[in-house]
């Protein structure tokens, strides 16, 4: 055999060896790994909270997050436009508020006392 068949036939047995591997490696590691087979709708589904989950996720009573909406609602309405993290950031789909966790942690760390 000539030098350029081996080396074509070298290339393409090793191309053929990574396809294969690579099959075999992220079928692993969709078994041994569900939240991987699901990451793109649990990344989306982890970063939307409700008004209970945001309350839980900054570990204050439901109760105490309606009101603080309150008092934003009230200062929205005197003061007009404010900075863009003075109130707390959700959205209002048909009564339901829905909250974003990287907002909310934008919103936290302009409330923080000592940054």
């Amino acid at each position: 055999m000539n030098k350029t068949w081996v080396h074509f036939i070298s290339v393409i047995l090793l191309c053929g060896t990574l396809i294969v591997c690579t099959s075999i490696y992220v079928k692993y590691e969709k078994k041994s790994s569900p939240a991987l087979a699901d990451a793109s709708e649990n990344s989306i589904s982890q970063n939307v909270l409700n008004l209970n989950e945001a309350a839980d996720y900054l570990r204050i009573s439901s109760e105490d997050l309606k009101s603080i909406i309150q008092q934003d609602e009230e200062k929205r309405t005197s003061r007009g436009s404010t900075h863009i993290y003075d109130l707390i950031p959700y959205v209002d789909l048909h009564g339901n508020l829905i909250f974003y966790r990287s907002t909310l942690d934008k919103w936290i760390e302009s409330h923080t006392l000592n940054k």
